[in-house]
Formats: structure tokens, C-alpha cells, sequence
């Protein structure tokens, strides 16, 4: 539609599935095609006249296991850092929180040129919208699932959309989760295993103040804790209040059983004093300087372009 009297630019959604992606080319080619550039190298310098092009990428978090993910990544951060492609080209990655690490976290050269667009667990309402299912079932779902979508998605099928039908089975559906629920807080690290097992371990409805999780299983690491604990509540296996954290999902108490294979290691920071250690740093430094040294000379006898390669 016109936008101040001018008709908007022509805009192109290119979608990939890193699921199905067997080689660097399966991330990287269709995208030169849609910028119309050689496959060989990513440039928005060809992209016709006001044309942009938004690129979303699903399953990201699946590319943790490939030895080729950090080449397209590469390639990637090159296209976007492009002049040309400022204000023409944009990337939405989709992906569990695996892929923040898969990405290499917050510091990657990726992931630093964009933000971070978290999920939230759905509301009654939400449910109520999107599974189609009775107010009522909507309400209890939320309490047992904390909103997390696949889990409230799985209860609905469990009980045939009927809420007479939870009684007889809800317990049975909860223990039939536990694998599921596992590797979703394995997703977030052991740290996230750690904060549940605090919350688990926690009277009923009882709220653990943020302070406290931070101190005991973060060693006072603000930002990786915060991390966690904001992904945890984005999936809805934990609620947030004023006054700290609690259990959002009541089925991680239902299945007694579960809380066994939660089970994670003390986090502990040990603080001495720096001057200790400023020999052995000098030593340190002078052999990797020493290595870089050596590998620097050996590969460039192999390949003057050995670095960029």
C-alpha cells in the first residue's frame, strides 16, 4: 500500500529449515540466489534496485552437531556487515536457546549485529485461541504446563479436549513427559538445572528470591545466571514475580521420579589473589605467543592465504 504517497519497496522472505541442511551450500546457496550473486561468496551489492530481502532460518538450534556451521557463519556476518546490505537485508534465526551457544553466546560476531527476540509462555487466553479448546481446560493446562506451548499442546491431546478427563489422566500424561521435560531444561545448561531443582526442592508455591539463586549456583556471575533464568521463564517452567522465582509448571511436581535425573553439580568460584598466579600468566603468554609463532610460519610455507582459508 502507498507509505507517504510512495509504494513500499518490493520485499522478498526467503525461508530456510537448518533441519534439513546437509551442507554448508543447503544455508548458503539460496540465498545467493535470491541476492543474485555467485554461490562462492554472500554480497547484497547485485540485489536489484530497492529490492530487500528478509531471510528466516528455522531449527537453528540443530546446527550444534555440524562441523561446518562456523564457515556459514562466517559467511553469514560478512553479508550483513555488507554497506549494501544495511537497511536491505535482515536474518530472523529461529531456534531453542541451544543455539545461543551453538553460536557461541552473546559474544558471537553473529549473533552481536542482531538482539535477541525471546518467547513467552502462553496465557489462558492464548491457548483458548490457538488449540481451540474450552476456557476451563485452557486455565488448568496453563497451571500444570506454565504455558509452555508443545507441553499444553500435548495435555489437550492427552484428555481429548474434555477437562472431566484429567483427573483420570493427568498423572499418567505428567510421567509420560519426563524425557521431554529433561531435555528441555537441559536446553538452558546446568545452571538451569540447578535453579529447578532449588524451586522443586522449595515448598509448594514458596518464592526463592533472585539474589539467593544467583549467590549459591552462580557464584555472583550476573549475567549468565540472568540468561538462564530469563529462559526458563520464557518457556514457562518457571514464573517471575516482585519477590523473586517459583515453579510455573506444576507437572515438574507431579512426577515424583523426576527429580532424581535434575540432578546437578555445586557451582563454586574460587577467589584468590590475582598476584599469585602473574608468573605462571607470564609463562602462559610467552608459549602461546611462542605456538602462535609456530603455526603462523608453518602454515604460510603451506598456503601464503592460510589464514582466510
Amino acid at each position: 500500500r502507498p507509505l507517504w504517497g510512495q509504494q513500499l519497496r518490493q520485499l522478498d522472505v526467503l525461508t530456510l529449515d537448518a533441519e534439513r541442511a546437509q551442507a554448508p551450500g543447503n544455508l548458503t546457496v539460496p540465498i545467493a540466489e535470491a541476492l543474485g550473486c555467485d554461490r562462492d561468496r554472500l554480497t547484497a551489492t547485485q540485489l536489484d534496485g530497492d529490492a530487500r530481502l528478509r531471510v528466516l532460518v528455522d531449527n537453528c538450534d540443530v546446527l550444534h552437531d555440524k562441523s561446518w556451521f562456523p564457515a556459514v557463519q562466517d559467511e553469514w556476518r560478512g553479508l550483513l556487515g555488507e554497506q549494501a546490505a544495511r537497511g536491505r537485508v535482515a536474518f530472523l534465526l529461529c531456534g531453542r536457546p541451544l543455539f545461543r551457544r551453538v553460536a557461541e553466546g552473546r559474544g558471537s560476531p553473529l549473533i552481536g549485529i542482531g538482539q535477541f527476540l525471546p518467547s513467552r509462555p502462553l496465557s489462558s487466553t492464548d491457548a483458548t485461541k490457538a488449540l481451540g479448546v474450552d476456557p476451563v481446560l485452557a486455565e488448568i493446562a496453563l497451571k500444570k504446563t506454565g504455558g509452555h506451548p508443545q507441553l499444553t499442546r500435548r495435555l489437550v491431546d492427552a484428555v481429548g479436549g474434555d477437562p472431566a478427563n484429567l483427573e483420570a489422566h493427568y498423572t499418567e500424561f505428567a510421567h509420560s513427559q519426563r524425557r521431554y521435560l529433561v531435555s528441555l531444561v537441559d536446553d538452558h545448561g546446568d545452571e538451569a538445572r540447578a535453579v529447578v531443582v532449588d524451586l522443586l526442592d522449595a515448598s509448594r508455591g514458596a518464592v526463592v528470591a533472585r539474589s539467593a539463586i544467583i549467590a549459591r549456583r552462580f557464584g555472583g556471575a550476573t549475567l549468565i545466571g540472568q540468561d538462564t533464568l530469563d529462559d526458563l521463564v520464557a518457556s514457562g517452567l518457571i514464573r517471575e514475580t516482585d519477590a523473586g522465582y517459583l515453579l510455573g509448571a506444576e507437572m515438574l511436581r507431579t512426577d515424583r521420579g523426576l527429580r532424581p535425573f535434575l540432578a546437578a553439580p555445586e557451582f563454586s568460584v574460587v577467589r584468590e589473589a590475582s598476584p599469585e598466579y602473574s608468573t605462571a600468566a607470564a609463562e602462559v603468554f610467552r608459549a602461546e605467543n611462542g605456538l602462535r609463532k609456530l603455526a603462523g610460519e608453518a602454515l604460510s610455507q603451506a598456503d601464503e592465504t592460510w589464514w582466510p582459508s
